[in-house]
């Protein structure tokens, strides 16, 4: 099935799909909202089934399939234990799996997929940063299942790509987006995308993030942005306390050939 011709594409349009803050592991139940692994293959279906309809809208066979970090809840997190499902490793295994799914399930459909995962701060297996060696995060682990089973099924249509531990930039169309978690970074700051551009020497024109559990879309000059996407989780009990809540969402970013883009909020109703 993973063989199957691609569609053909009548643009050049290529296609952002954000996997931010899927929190594999967690467990929530409160008024506002019920979360678990069971919830999240049913979100992650519904979305799949959202991002395939808008490639065959906009005639699409590009994907770049981003992990913007938090893949799982990490039980060591705060103290997180009592609120989560799995053990540490069978979180890392199953946030492997689904993401694994969703990207078969995009191939299926007859598009060429790009991926590509960063850190979050949920990702990182030592609970004090300050003591953890750097770069020993979970999405490191998750990053080699996809790698070996793109190379291991040779997998024609999927293609690995090396980010680095806590942020990825790419150019579309000659569109220059930076991919950041969000945890290290002020979207409030209206400088934070001019900070990155000059850290960097790169003209970017959004800074890409999670973290938030909310959407946001940040105008910070002419045709620049800073895009926050939601969280897979959607609401729990420290933001119910703390009155910060969101519906469950995710997004993508639509880029034509030239370069000009919409970003699109995608509401999960599972």
């Amino acid at each position: 099935s993973l063989d199957y011709n691609p569609i053909k594409s009548k643009t050049k349009k290529k296609m952002v799909v954000s996997l931010s803050d899927i929190h594999i592991g967690a467990l929530v139940d409160i008024d506002l909202n019920k979360y678990n692994f069971d919830i999240a293959k049913l979100r992650m279906e519904e979305y799949m089934s959202r991002v395939i309809d808008e490639a065959k809208l906009h005639s699409i066979t590009d994907v770049y399939l981003v992990n913007l970090g938090d893949s799982i809840e990490n039980p060591y997190m705060h103290n997180l234990a009592y609120t989560s499902e799995f053990t540490l490793q069978e979180q890392i295994l199953m946030a492997s799996d689904l993401i694994i799914k969703f990207m078969v399930g995009l191939i299926d459909e007859g598009l060429n997929v790009s991926v590509a995962g960063i850190a979050g701060n949920h990702d990182r297996l030592n609970a004090d940063k300050k003591k953890g060696l750097n770069g020993d995060h979970a999405v490191k682990g998750i990053n080699q299942s996809i790698r070996s089973f793109i190379e291991n099924a040779k997998i024609k249509r999927a293609t690995y790509v090396q980010a680095k531990n806590y942020e990825h930039s790419i150019n579309i169309n000659g569109l220059n987006i930076k991919f950041v978690h969000g945890d290290l970074d002020n979207p409030k700051d209206k400088n934070v995308l001019a900070k990155h551009s000059s850290l960097d020497g790169v003209d970017y024109s959004l800074l890409v993030m999670g973290h938030y559990h909310h959407f946001e879309f940040i105008e910070v000059g002419v045709n620049k942005a800073v895009v926050i996407f939601g969280s897979l989780k959607g609401a729990d009990s420290y933001g119910e306390n703390g009155r910060m809540v969101s519906a469950p969402s995710q997004g993508v970013i639509i880029v034509d050939e030239h370069g000009d883009y919409e970003v699109k909020q995608i509401k999960i109703k599972s």
